[in-house]
C-alpha cells in the first residue's frame, strides 16, 4: 500500500471476478436410465453431470409420466450436492429423493401424484446459479419402478403394518390432498430423525377403527437391515410430523419382561426373512395440557398459528386452576343447573370424576338416594376393571333399587349383574358381556370397591373403548 502523512493505505488494489456459462449449461442425466433404468428400491437415486464452468449451486429435478407430458413430481429447487466418482465417471451429482414407491408425490403447481409401483416414468432436471435461474431442462430420461422382480438378492424389501385409531381426528384417503392423510414411514434409528428410508400412506381410513387384524399399509423397496417404524396423521398436509400432530409406533407395550416399554421395537427385512408385520396404534397428543386433543384443537381453527389457544387453556380456580375446556365447562354446567346430578353427566360423555375436579367437589363418595346403588367411580388399569358402588341403606336389610328393581340386601352383601360394553370406536356399535359380582352395603353411605379382568369376560384391553352399566 501507499504511504501518506505517516499512515500506510493498506486497501487490496486487486477484484474477485466470477465467469459463468454464456448459455445455461443443460445437465447430462446418467441414472436412472438405459442399463440402470430399473429402480427396485423404495426411492430413487437421479445422478447427473454438468460439464461447464461449475458455477451452477441450484437444481430441480421432475418427473414425467411415460409420455413426458405430465408431471408425476417436482423437488422444487434445492441446493446441488458434492460431486462424486460413479462407475468410473468423475464429478457426478448424485441426489436420493424423497420420493417413495406407493407415497403420494407433491408437484409444484400444488396437486398430488402417486409413484406407482411396476410403471414406466421419465425425468428431467435444471440447474441454476446467479445469472440463469430460469429453467433449462436436460433431455427426459426413461426409467422403470418395480419393486417386485428384483433381480439382485438381498436389496429390496417390505414391510407390512397393521395401523388403527380410535380418536377424533378427521382421516382421509383423498390421493389427491396432502392434509388427513395417515402416513406411514421406516426410519434407520429409533429417534425417527433424519430422511425416512421407506413410506406410505393408508388407503382403508375404515380399517383404522374396526376390530379386523388386516394389514392396510405397505412400505415398499426397502434395502436389508433393520428399521424402526412410526405413524401420524398429517393433519396440516406438509409431509412432516408435527409435535402437536397425532402419532404412534409399535412398542414394548405389555411386555411385562422389560421396563423399556415405551422403547420402540425394531424389525428386521433381509433375505430369507419372512415379510414383517408391525401392529402401529396412534394417539393423540396434548403438549399444551389443556386435557384436550391437540388434533382436535387444530380442526376447530386450523387457519390459526395459536390453535392450542383458541380452545383452551381455561383457569379453574377450584382446583389451583386446572387448565379445562371451556366448552365443556359450558356444557356441564348446563347439565347442572337442568337438575341433574354431578355424577349423572357421565353417561353424556364426560366423566364424572372431570367433572367434579372442574367443580370442586368429591368424585369418591357422593351423596347417594335413598335406598339406591350407583356406580360413582371406574377406572381400567391395563386389563383390570376397578369399579366402585355406592348405597344408602339404613340397615343390612334395607331394600336397594337397581334400575328399577329392587335387590335384597343379606348379610350387608348384594349381588348384582354388571353390562361391560365394548366398542371398537366411539361411533361404532356397543357389544355387551355381562358378569355377576357381589358387594359389601353396610349401614350407611358406604362405598364398596371390586376388581375383576377383561379378559374373563373375553374382551381384550388394549383395543376400543370400555363402559360398565348396572343391570336390571
Amino acid at each position: 500500500g501507499s504511504q501518506k502523512n505517516g499512515m500506510v493505505d493498506n486497501i487490496v488494489s486487486s477484484a474477485i471476478t466470477r465467469k459463468f456459462d454464456n448459455i445455461q449449461v443443460k445437465p447430462t442425466t446418467i441414472a436412472p436410465g438405459d442399463d440402470s433404468g430399473v429402480v427396485y428400491t423404495s426411492c430413487p437415486v437421479f445422478r447427473w453431470t454438468l460439464g461447464s464452468l461449475n458455477t451452477y449451486t441450484a437444481f430441480r429435478i421432475q418427473v414425467l409420466d411415460d409420455e413426458g407430458k405430465v408431471v408425476v413430481w417436482d423437488s422444487g429447487i434445492n441446493r446441488l450436492p458434492p460431486k462424486m466418482a460413479y462407475e468410473g465417471v468423475e464429478n457426478v451429482y448424485s441426489w436420493k429423493a424423497p420420493l417413495y414407491i406407493g407415497d403420494q408425490a407433491p408437484k409444484s403447481e400444488g396437486e398430488l401424484g402417486v409413484l406407482k409401483d411396476n410403471c414406466n416414468y421419465k425425468w428431467r432436471i435444471s440447474v441454476y446459479n446467479s445469472k440463469f435461474q430460469g429453467e433449462n431442462w436436460s433431455e427426459a430420461r426413461l426409467f422403470r419402478v418395480n419393486s417386485y422382480d428384483n433381480p439382485a438378492v438381498g436389496s429390496a424389501y417390505d414391510v407390512d403394518a397393521r395401523v388403527k385409531y380410535y380418536g377424533p381426528a378427521e382421516v382421509s384417503d383423498d390421493v389427491t390432498k396432502a392434509g388427513k392423510i395417515v402416513r406411514v414411514e421406516a426410519f434407520a434409528s429409533p429417534d425417527f430423525t433424519g430422511t425416512p428410508v421407506g413410506r406410505a400412506y393408508v388407503t382403508d381410513i375404515a380399517s383404522l377403527g374396526n376390530d379386523a387384524e388386516t394389514v392396510n399399509v405397505t412400505i415398499k423397496g426397502l434395502p436389508a437391515g433393520t428399521y424402526y417404524l412410526r405413524a401420524f396423521i398429517d393433519s396440516d398436509g406438509d409431509f412432516k410430523r408435527s409435535a402437536w400432530e397425532s402419532w404412534g409406533y409399535p412398542n414394548l407395550l405389555g411386555d411385562v419382561t422389560t421396563d423399556a416399554i415405551f422403547t420402540p421395537k425394531s424389525f428386521t427385512v433381509g433375505a430369507g426373512i419372512e415379510v414383517p408385520v408391525m401392529e402401529v396404534y396412534i394417539e393423540d397428543t396434548d403438549i399444551d395440557q389443556d386435557c384436550l386433543p391437540d388434533v382436535w384443537e387444530y380442526e376447530k381453527n386450523p387457519a390459526a398459528e395459536d390453535f392450542l389457544a383458541k380452545t383452551g387453556p381455561y383457569d379453574n380456580s377450584h382446583n389451583d386452576y386446572i387448565q379445562v375446556n371451556p366448552e365443556l365447562e359450558e356444557s356441564i354446567r348446563n347439565l347442572i343447573a337442568a337438575g341433574a346430578s354431578i355424577y349423572a353427566v357421565a353417561p353424556q360423555g364426560v366423566a364424572s370424576s372431570f367433572a367434579a375436579m372442574m367443580f370442586g367437589v368429591d368424585s369418591v363418595l357422593p351423596e347417594v338416594e335413598a335406598k339406591t346403588l350407583q356406580i360413582t367411580s371406574l377406572a381400567l388399569e391395563g386389563d383390570i376393571v376397578k369399579l366402585t358402588v355406592a348405597a344408602a341403606a339404613k340397615d343390612n336389610s334395607a331394600l336397594i333399587a337397581q334400575s328399577g328393581l329392587f335387590v335384597p340386601v343379606e348379610g350387608g352383601k348384594v349381588t348384582v349383574t354388571l353390562a361391560v360394553k365394548s366398542a371398537s370406536s366411539l361411533n361404532g356399535a356397543w357389544s355387551e358381556e355381562t358378569v355377576e359380582k357381589t358387594f359389601e352395603i353396610e349401614d350407611g353411605m358406604v362405598g364398596d370397591t371390586l376388581e375383576f379382568s377383561l379378559s374373563e369376560l373375553g374382551l381384550d384391553s388394549g383395543k376400543g373403548f370400555f363402559k360398565v352399566e348396572l343391570k336390571r
